[in-house]
């Protein structure tokens, strides 16, 4: 088994079949990997007709969109997504329009009023979650998938790590990452990615990493 396809199987990356694929292929993939993340991929009600939309999507050759939640889970706690990235996929262009969902946004939640949207997941669960993007973007999500951080760690271990480019010198969970091109194992890029306090941009140079790490693991 390839190191790539070790990495949809960890991680329950619907997200980075999406990258990698276009066409029906990603559909296949999709089927493939659904019973083996069943730990990363909370089945939903609205699961048969998102299916049906990703079919009729497809043969139209109309753009697929993708949500990646990352969920910071403790014991007895669900947690909150507190990483939310949402990628387009256009299968005329075969470019991806990705973008991170700032964990603060103040949005409406259905059924319980406006508040942060990373508490949507706390609330409802992935259902929640997604039926909250989806109604603040106004669009569908064709694709979701919930990874924690172990999931993480293990899915950029999966592909031999990565290698990212880092601005600026900082240390994280004991862990110091120069400026210039850095490798990272996974236990490294988990760190890489979760620092915040440091960043001069706080929470939108935390996301913009994650959107790096993410990209080179599918490169």
């Amino acid at each position: 088994m390839s190191k790539r396809k070790k990495l949809l199987i960890i991680v329950g990356s619907i997200t980075l079949v999406l990258l990698l694929s276009v066409g029906s292929y990603a559909l296949y993939m999709y089927n493939q990997v659904s019973d083996t993340v069943a730990k990363m991929y909370e089945p939903l009600e609205t699961d048969v007709l998102r299916k049906e939309l990703v079919q009729e999507t497809m043969e139209n050759k109309e753009p697929i969109n993708v949500l990646l939640l990352g969920v910071d889970e403790r014991p007895n706690d669900k947690g909150r997504s507190d990483t939310m990235i949402f990628a387009s996929l256009n299968p005329n262009t075969n470019r991806v329009l990705m973008f991170s969902i700032p964990r603060d946004t103040y949005v409406e939640i259905p059924g319980r009023g406006n508040d942060k949207i990373n508490h949507a997941y706390a609330f409802g669960g992935t259902e929640l979650a997604v039926e909250t993007v989806e109604n603040l973007l106004d669009t569908t999500v064709h694709f979701y998938t919930r990874v924690n951080m172990e999931g993480f760690r293990d899915g950029v271990d999966a592909v031999g790590g990565v290698t990212v480019n880092n601005d600026f010198e900082f240390s994280s969970g004991g862990h110091i990452f120069p400026a210039g091109e850095v490798h990272l194992n996974g236990e490294e890029a988990l760190h890489y990615t979760r620092m915040r306090k440091q960043d001069p941009d706080n929470d939108f140079g935390r996301t913009e990493r994650q959107r790096e790490v993410l990209q080179a693991a599918t490169i």
